[in-house]
């Protein structure tokens, strides 16, 4: 009995929480391609990107493209696909052209690029003779780094608190109360229950005559 072959099939989808911009970037870094031809694997066709391979190099295959950011299925390629049991009960029409990817390669497990391919760091010296570190305990700021106050120093009078009880100010510090200037000399009290105006303080009060003989009351 021969051994199962299997298939690597793209349906456009991506792991979960990966960005499509970065997903195509790596893409074309891993199958030395351009950037129309990435766009292409994106048209919501199923596309083959590896056939004929044994089960443990789908595998590694579908680990390298997860890395990569998106999601493949392993086929087995005895397993009839669910779109081609699909497009054979429908009408036949015509289809655009589907996507190909003749002359693509994936690269083996492992490094996505060469090493001439890789970003040359310089190396960048920093002097760290001046810098210490401080203690866990103290201020950071030493004594003579912190600013100078200029103010001058504030000025508290004598103050005291008096007992519960007394008089907050001596009599020396109380000031002289005026003296009243009511002139009361021709003051009298009435008695009690005569009416405090004489008659002639009364107001005089001119009676108004009213013409009533037009009204009279409701029921």
């Amino acid at each position: 009995m021969s051994e199962t072959r299997y298939d690597i099939v793209f349906r456009g989808d991506l792991v979960l929480g990966q960005n499509i911009v970065e997903v195509k970037a790596r893409l074309q870094k891993l199958f030395k391609a351009d950037a129309a031809r990435i766009d292409a694997l994106f048209s919501g066709r199923p596309v083959t990107l590896k056939r004929n391979l044994d089960q443990a190099a789908a595998q590694k295959y579908r680990q390298v493209l997860e890395q990569a950011g998106i999601q493949v299925q392993v086929k087995a390629q005895s397993e009839p696909s669910a779109p081609a049991q699909a497009a054979a009960k429908a009408p036949v029409a015509p289809a655009a052209s589907p996507a190909t990817t003749d002359g693509w390669d994936l690269a083996p497990v492992g490094e996505l690029l060469r090493p001439e391919e890789r970003p040359r760091l310089q190396p960048v010296h920093v002097d760290t003779s001046a810098i210490s570190l401080k203690p866990q305990t103290g201020n950071l700021v030493d004594a003579e780094e912190l600013p100078m106050n200029d103010l001058p120093p504030p000025v508290i009078p004598e103050l005291d608190i008096a007992e519960p009880g007394s008089d907050v100010l001596r009599p020396e510090e109380r000031a002289p109360e005026p003296e009243a200037t009511v002139m009361a000399g021709d003051w009298d009290i009435a008695e009690v229950g005569e009416d405090v105006l004489k008659p002639e303080e009364r107001q005089k009060v001119e009676p108004v005559e009213v013409d009533i003989s037009g009204i009279s009351l409701a029921d």
